[in-house]
């Protein structure tokens, strides 16, 4: 049995959203019309850094005593990480794909996670209610509701 049983279904639903965030603009959902902004795209390591510290200050009262991240560069091009034990968020930078707005959010939101709960499955329940609060707080609603829907699709329960 996975020690992370929600990972691929977390990451299949995370796709559906970025072809969505690709064309940002009016998107049909269901026979209404969103209005999508355009995703930050970050430059560097520091950009990121810059909004993680903002966006950790932002949301700092809902989190009380929530510490600060650091930010890094990863050195395999695959994926992007988190490290409990030293918070620290791991991107990689040789390719643009983790250099995107809701990947830094999908770190962010196991930093609250293992803040709240240490030890928590990696892309269970709650880390899945943090990122959808990330991404309502930080991307908007209208984002927030299409990785719902994508959760809903790939049969994960959403408590918000």
């Amino acid at each position: 049995m996975s020690l992370d049983p929600m990972r691929e279904s977390v990451y299949q639903a995370e796709r559906q959203v970025f072809h969505v965030l690709e064309r940002p603009g009016m998107v049909n959902f269901f026979g209404s019309e969103l209005t999508i902004a355009p995703e930050v795209w970050f430059k560097s390591i520091d950009e990121i850094q810059n909004y993680v510290n903002t966006a950790i200050e932002a949301i700092a009262s809902d989190w009380v005593g929530l510490t600060p991240v650091l930010v890094r560069q990863r050195k395999g091009q695959t994926k992007a990480h988190y490290e409990f034990e030293n918070k620290i968020i791991a991107i990689p930078t040789e390719t643009n794909w983790a250099m995107r707005e809701m990947v830094v959010l999908h770190e962010i939101a196991h930093h609250l996670t293992w803040f709240d709960e240490p030890g928590a499955e990696a892309h269970g329940l709650e880390y899945v209610a943090n990122y959808l609060f990330l991404v309502s707080h930080f991307m908007g609603e209208e984002v927030a509701l299409l990785l719902t829907a994508a959760f809903d699709g790939q049969e994960i329960v959403v408590t918000r």
